[in-house]
């Protein structure tokens, strides 16, 4: 196994201050197979996830991406040592550890929505991506504090600085 890198995000979903985060894992294997076979085991020992992974890369570079893995709304991934194991074709396992940290949230971080005037404040540079209801991206801007949010958009993504803290508004 080579490549291997692990991102993990925390999605805020406002206004119900509710949130969820995610762990996507990511790696390349010296021979291709169509599918790998693949247990995550978090670092509180009682969570796994055991899932078979398709070849998104090719024959001669083989990629495969594990996840988003999540416990659920308002549940933190557990902090520590983390294993995936993953089941070659010749019958062999093959094991690599890493390490989880959850990413800090500050308040001042949180992106401000006014409904009436429609616009959108922070106070950093943030990325913003919108979205239409049927999710499909609208329009995708980079480096903005303040950002008028047209009719037709649903959906926002804020990004800041540290790209594992997003907050997901609801228009």
């Amino acid at each position: 196994m080579v490549n291997f890198s692990s991102e993990i995000q925390h999605v805020v979903l406002l206004p119900s201050e509710q949130f969820v985060q995610t762990l996507t894992l990511s790696f390349s294997l010296l021979e291709a197979q169509d599918q790998v076979d693949v247990a995550v085991k978090a670092s509180n020992g009682v969570s796994t996830w055991v899932l078979s992974v398709p070849n998104e890369g090719s024959e001669m570079k083989p990629t495969y991406r594990v996840g988003p893995l999540s416990m659920g709304k308002e549940v933190l991934l557990s902090e520590g040592e983390w294993e995936m194991s993953l089941l070659n074709k010749d019958g062999r396992t093959l094991v690599h550890t890493f390490t989880v940290n959850v990413p800090t949230v500050r308040d001042e971080q949180r992106p401000v929505y006014d409904e009436e005037q429609r616009l959108l404040t922070s106070m950093f540079e943030t990325q913003v991506i919108l979205f239409t209801a049927k999710r499909d991206v609208l329009q995708t801007v980079e480096s903005v504090t303040s950002l008028y949010i047209e009719e037709n958009a649903a959906y926002a993504l804020v990004r800041g600085k540290s790209k594992q803290v997003s907050y997901l508004i609801t228009l």
